[in-house]
């Protein structure tokens, strides 16, 4: 047998476990959140930092790389400055001693001259002076005093250049210049080396003063500068540069010098990589390149992970790099995990120490609420078990939990709660079938409204045709003949089958609310004749229309409904027996009650009257005629929402509407509507000229007929017109020849493929392409929706030939 178990013991031991749960997933919950944090930012961490690393060498050693550029750049310019500024020193003394010894002879200052300059060594020992006469004599030859008295005239170097003649002639024509050419170097006997001299005339002696450099001792000594200078270059926390020939000589390594002049080529690091080979192979690349090793870190004399830029220097064979150690961000992760680590240690303790003192705080609030508990327990007890024989009721008062405290009126109420249960009952089956109805009127619209899209795209596709050619053979045919005014009627039914078209998508509620200045007038004409084409014969419609009513600030598609709404009411009160169906318009002499406080003066109404003799209402529901969904028409003949529309909309301008009706006389409805103080806007003329061109225009239409119309239409106005039949193929022709087209012109309605998907793969082959989306009729696109996908211009069938010629020339002009 199953043992009985006690609820008050369940919930202490529940309360318990659940305490200790929530502590234990709490805790799990943030330590594992915590680690999966920390491993995912220790990957950041060394992700970010070897990239950043990575940037500082790169920009290190091409800093280097463009110092080196800029040094090798000054060679020349270092000769020319070094020798010309020798020169003029060896000048100054022969200048000085020529005018302290003025009362020595010539002869013996030109010794003094001679012996003065012959032991100047300058450039590291290379550099020294040499003279000779204008008449090629030579009179100081430093490096070589065995050649000094003789003719040096017939002197050349190796590649045949008379070299004594060259400076002399430079020094007679300008005084002094530059000359270079091959000469030997000191201790180097007769080997020859590239050398720029400059010379200056001495005019007291008839001598040439002048002396030399070798380009390549320059550039020894420029490429030791730099060594010596990207010695000492360091950045960030152990970087360096260092630089190795192409041959793995190693010319600069500050911080281990004792490779500098040990040729490492064939090193290999711990992994057997090859490091001075890989740095060949980085170097070889234009831009340089990353490799990753194993190297001795200066500071911890063991091998350790290094990524290196190498970028190399051809002019003088040089491969310059740095690199960065990884060790330093595996310290950055070891101490992140190490404070993780911690953080987790003390994380547990907290959790467990809470979770010690909820269990002792739970039990203690447990157990005084069990006491509690168990005592309106017994309460309900006695209540059920005297509820067979008895009808006594629970005292709430004596309960102090508002849980027991709802079961107790819960319990005390059940049986009147039973009676009402019953007539709810049949009130819930009663509002589910009115729901049903309310459901199926509102589908109904849905579908008139559906409907109402798909005859105004078809009825404006074909209106375009006839209405296009009618226009076209308008232009054919000769005024004021018979044919022209058949023409005319032509035009004249295919604009009221447009208007007509345009009243049914008013009536379906597929129009924007857009209040304007307007005069009613001619929105109560065309309903008038929207109607008169509608209801049968048997209704006799009547008018009295004043003129100088004023204006009113309407939605005109508002307007319209609203009429036609209540008009189609006295249809319906007159269908079976016929009768007057009377609509008046005129100032408001008598104001309703509702609308006494808002008349002035200065604010007027107009009263607009629509009355039928049809059956009447009953004054038991005409109290409820305004109200959402009501109606007394069989199903299939109304949704109940066309008065509280009515009602609702002119409320919101201001107005109100008022009803009379007697039973089997019938009805008069009563709109009244403020005036407004403002003129209707002016109709806009019309333009005189149509524009044309002569631009190529891609016509895109899958309605054949109106594909060719159209194409005709714009050949009139002058444009070269590709036409085609299909979305898709109008795609892949503007694909192969997107620069063929000025203007495209497409229908929104089509098989595969919209005229704004069209549109819009069309502008991702080429963005300026002007479009124009023409459409019947669309739910699923307007203008603004149009522009907002790039659409230039957007356009309502059917379009008149002035019409799209303007559209056309306005999308260009865009431009």
């Amino acid at each position: 047998m199953q043992k009985n178990k006690s609820i008050i013991k369940i919930f202490l031991s529940s309360a318990v476990t659940l305490v200790v749960l929530a502590s234990v997933f709490g805790g799990t919950i943030t330590i594992y959140s915590d680690y999966r944090e920390f491993l995912s930012e220790s990957t950041i961490i060394e992700n970010k930092y070897v990239e950043q690393q990575k940037s500082l060498i790169k920009n290190e050693v091409e800093k280097t790389v463009d110092y080196v550029t800029f040094m090798k750049s000054l060679l020349e310019h270092r000769v020319q400055s070094e020798v010309k500024n020798r020169v003029y020193e060896a000048y100054a003394i022969a200048e000085h001693l020529y005018r302290t010894e003025t009362g020595m002879p010539v002869a013996e200052v030109e010794d003094l001259v001679r012996e003065a300059l012959r032991p100047i060594r300058f450039s590291n020992g290379r550099g020294y002076f040499f003279a000779v006469s204008l008449d090629g004599i030579e009179k100081l030859f430093a490096d070589r005093p065995e050649i000094e008295g003789r003719n040096m005239l017939a002197t050349r170097d190796k590649e045949g250049k008379l070299v004594i003649q060259d400076m002399i002639g430079i020094a007679k024509e300008k005084g002094e210049g530059f000359y270079e050419y091959l000469w030997t170097k000191p201790f180097h006997g007769e080997r020859v080396y590239p050398k720029i001299a400059y010379v200056k005339l001495f005019e007291p002696f008839n001598w040439l003063i002048g002396t030399g450099e070798y380009l390549d001792d320059m550039e020894q000594d420029i490429q030791q500068e730099v060594l010596e200078r990207i010695a000492k270059i360091r950045f960030g926390q152990d970087g360096y540069i260092f630089v190795v020939d192409f041959h793995g000589m190693t010319l600069m390594n500050d911080t281990q010098r004792e490779l500098i002049g040990v040729n490492i080529w064939d090193m290999t690091d711990p992994n057997g990589v090859k490091v001075i080979q890989e740095e060949r192979k980085a170097a070889e690349k234009p831009d340089g390149d990353f490799i990753r090793y194993v190297w001795n870190k200066p500071t911890q004399s063991k091998p350790v992970q290094k990524i290196s830029f190498i970028k190399g220097y051809k002019n003088w064979g040089w491969m310059i790099g740095a690199g960065v150690y990884l060790d330093d961000v595996q310290n950055l992760i070891a101490q992140e995990k190490e404070i993780l680590k911690r953080k987790a240690v003390k994380q547990i303790s907290y959790i467990l120490l809470s979770m010690l003192l909820s269990i002792f705080l739970m039990v203690l609030i447990a157990r005084f609420l069990t006491k509690k508990i168990e005592k309106e327990f017994n309460v309900f007890t006695n209540f059920f078990e005297k509820a067979s024989s008895q009808a006594e009721t629970i005292g709430v008062s004596e309960l102090r939990f508002q849980e027991f405290q709802r079961l107790a009126h819960s319990a005390n109420t059940m049986v009147e709660k039973q009676k009402e249960a019953d007539v709810m009952r049949q009130q819930a089956e009663s509002e589910k079938e009115n729901i049903e109805m309310k459901l199926r009127q509102a589908q109904k619209m849905e579908a008139i409204g559906t409907l109402a899209g798909g005859i105004a795209h078809d009825f404006n596709n074909i209106l375009s045709v006839i209405l296009g050619y009618a226009e076209m053979a308008k232009e054919e045919v000769k005024p004021d003949t018979e044919l022209s005014e058949y023409i005319d009627e032509i035009f004249t039914a295919g604009n009221r089958a447009k208007n007509l078209v345009q009243q049914i998508l008013t009536f379906s509620r597929q129009t924007k609310v857009e209040r304007i200045i307007m005069q009613p007038q001619p929105l109560i004409r065309e309903a008038l004749k929207m109607l008169r084409s509608s209801i049968p014969t048997t209704i006799e419609m009547q008018h009295d229309i004043a003129e100088d009513c004023g204006t009113i600030k309407a939605d005109p598609t508002q307007f319209y409904q609203i009429l036609m709404n209540i008009c189609t009411n006295a249809f319906h009160a007159m269908e079976q027996s016929g009768g007057i169906l009377r609509i008046t318009l005129k100032v408001a002499e008598l104001i309703p009650a509702e609308l006494r406080d808002e008349a002035s003066p200065e604010k007027t109404f107009i009263e607009l009257s629509i009355s039928d003799t049809g059956h009447g209402i009953g004054p038991d529901i005409i109290d409820k005629i305004f109200d959402p969904f009501f109606t007394t028409k069989e199903q299939g003949k109304g949704t109940g929402m066309g008065l509280s529309i009515a009602y609702g909309i002119i409320r919101n301008y201001g107005g109100t509407i008022t009803v009379d009706s007697q039973l089997h006389k019938g009805t008069t409805f009563h709109i009244y509507i403020p005036r407004s103080k403002e003129d209707a806007a002016p109709e806009q003329l019309a333009y005189k000229d149509i524009p044309t061109g002569k631009e190529r225009i891609l016509l895109v239409d899958d309605e054949e007929l109106l594909a060719g119309m159209g194409k005709r239409m714009l050949e009139r106005l002058g444009y070269h017109v590709t036409v085609k039949l299909h979305s898709f193929e109008a795609l892949e022709l503007f694909y192969k020849q997107p620069d063929q087209f000025d203007v495209v012109i497409t229908d929104q309605t089509m098989p595969g493929m919209t005229g704004v998907e069209l549109a819009r793969r069309m502008l991702l082959i080429r963005a300026d392409i002007p479009i124009i989306l023409c459409t019947g009729f669309s739910s699923l696109v307007d203008e603004e929706v149009a522009k907002q996908k790039g659409i230039r211009e957007f356009a309502l069938k059917p379009l008149t030939k002035e019409q799209i010629a303007r559209l056309i020339r306005k999308v260009l002009h865009s431009d």
